[in-house]
């Protein structure tokens, strides 16, 4: 630890460094629970106590995030960044952040590939990843990346299948995606059961579309989604392509 550093942290007395943990975590807390403004005021009162919690100047970013003040929560994320260089979080969100904005591509793209240089194993960094290469336009950099995360028993797992093989679809390949779809968990996950409809559906084979949309409606799916597979059953048996038992 830097000789300064130490001397300032010696100006910074134990109960103070308790109490201020104890706000950070306070913090954290009540962001969970959607009270931004206390969160904040929480985390402030961290920083008051103890400057060098650097916690709480990550928390401070994420609340500003969801307060939807883009310019404040990327001055939070970079005081992080410099404050912990080697924590893959802070370019990791400040460059989902950016993802979302009009012509900050690139500079999400150098935050998420830091991230990555930082933490190559971990699954947000890889989901983020996954999504960069997707607004980048690179599918196969984007189904590799999903690829990995569904062979990875994590927690994108189904979310990162379900995509890939809405990607595959949507490219045309409904006999890959719906290999992918076969597969555990999404063949008892009501969504991918309409997903393998639709491709048979856009391949004509009306039986096999149906056989899905009754799995996936045998599995009480939300009133949606089972609205949207019911008219699709509906109408084929009302153009004659389907009889119902």
């Amino acid at each position: 630890m830097p000789y300064i550093l130490a001397l300032l942290l010696m100006m910074v007395s134990e109960p103070e460094r308790l109490s201020s943990r104890l706000f950070m975590e306070t913090g954290d807390a009540l962001m969970g629970q959607g009270l931004l403004a206390q969160a904040r005021e929480a985390f402030s009162r961290s920083l008051d106590l103890n400057p060098y919690e650097h916690y709480a100047v990550l928390g401070l970013a994420r609340v500003s995030a969801l307060q939807g003040s883009l310019d404040l929560a990327s001055s939070w994320y970079r005081l992080f960044i410099e404050k912990c260089p080697d924590d893959y979080r802070g370019p990791l969100e400040l460059g989902l952040l950016l993802l979302e904005e009009p012509d900050s591509l690139e500079r999400a793209g150098v935050l998420i590939r830091h991230a990555l240089e930082l933490d190559p194993q971990d699954d947000d960094v890889a989901f983020a990843l996954a999504r960069l290469r997707m607004a980048e336009g690179d599918s196969a950099g984007t189904m590799e990346v999903l690829e990995s995360l569904y062979l990875h028993d994590g927690p994108y797992r189904l979310e990162a299948a379900m995509i890939l093989a809405g990607l595959l679809a949507a490219s045309g390949d409904n006999v890959g995606a719906r290999a992918v779809l076969a597969r555990e968990p999404l063949s008892s996950h009501p969504p991918a059961l309409w997903l393998a409809a639709r491709t048979h559906l856009v391949e004509g084979d009306y039986m096999r579309a149906v056989d899905c949309a009754n799995r996936c409606l045998s599995l009480n799916p939300d009133r949606m989604l089972a609205d949207s597979v019911r008219l699709m059953i509906d109408s084929l048996a009302r153009e004659g392509l389907y009889l119902p038992r």
